[in-house]
C-alpha cells in the first residue's frame, strides 16, 4: 500500500503540472492563445484588437494592462502590436464582433482592399480619404458601407501608419489615387470637424 500511496502522489504531481501549463499564470490568458492557437509568429496584430477579441471570448476577462502583462510572456511585440502565427485580416480581425457596425463591414472593408489591389506601399493618404473611397465604393457596389472604426480598425492592420497629428492618420498603399490634393483637404476638414464635436 505504501508503494501505491506513493505512485498515487507521483501521478497527482504530474497533474498538478499539466494543470498549471494549461493556466500558467492564474488567468485565461494563455487559454485563450491554446483556445486560438495563437504562438509568435511574423504577423503583427494591434495590441487592442486581439485584447478585444480576449473580451469577447472570456466569461470572466482580466484588465487590458494585465492582459498585456501575462501575453508578454508568451508572445513577442512591440509597444503597440504583437508578433503572432496568424494573419490578422484574415483570421483575427473577421471573428471580433463589431459593437455597432454591421458584421458585413468588415468582410466589405476587405472585399474593397481586394478589389481595389491595395498592399503595403510607398504612397501615403489620410485615413480619412481612404475611407470616403471605401464608402462612395460602398454605394455604387451597393454594399453595406464600412463603418468607420471597423474601417480605420482594418487600416491599422493591413497598411504602414504615419501619424499626423491628434485627429489625422495616413496609411501607406501600392497605389497612387486619382484624386486632387484640394479634394482630400476638403474630406479631412470634415472628417476633423466632426471629430472636434463629439
Amino acid at each position: 500500500m505504501p508503494r501505491d500511496d506513493k505512485k498515487i502522489e507521483e501521478l497527482l504531481a504530474i497533474l498538478d503540472q499539466e494543470t498549471d501549463t494549461i493556466s500558467k499564470d492564474g488567468t485565461d490568458a494563455f487559454t485563450f492563445l491554446e483556445f486560438y492557437n495563437i504562438k509568435s509568429g511574423k504577423h503583427k496584430v494591434k495590441r487592442k484588437a486581439l485584447y478585444k477579441l480576449y473580451k469577447q471570448w472570456s466569461h470572466e476577462p482580466i484588465k487590458s494592462i494585465e492582459f498585456t502583462t501575462k501575453l508578454s510572456l508568451y508572445l513577442d511585440g512591440d509597444d503597440y502590436r504583437w508578433f503572432i502565427n496568424k494573419d490578422p485580416l484574415k483570421q483575427i480581425i473577421p471573428l471580433i464582433k463589431p459593437k455597432k457596425s454591421n458584421p458585413k463591414s468588415y468582410r466589405n472593408t476587405y472585399l474593397f482592399f481586394t478589389e481595389m489591389g491595395w498592399k503595403k506601399g510607398p504612397y501615403f493618404y489620410p485615413a480619412s480619404t481612404l475611407f470616403y473611397m471605401a464608402s462612395e465604393w460602398a454605394k455604387k457596389n451597393r454594399k453595406v458601407p464600412p463603418g468607420q472604426q471597423a474601417f480605420y480598425v482594418m487600416l491599422t492592420m493591413t497598411f504602414p501608419r504615419k501619424i499626423i497629428d491628434a485627429f489625422n492618420r495616413e496609411y501607406g498603399i501600392n497605389k497612387e489615387l486619382n484624386i486632387s490634393r484640394q479634394k482630400m483637404v476638403a474630406i479631412r476638414e470634415k472628417h476633423v470637424n466632426k471629430k472636434r464635436k463629439k
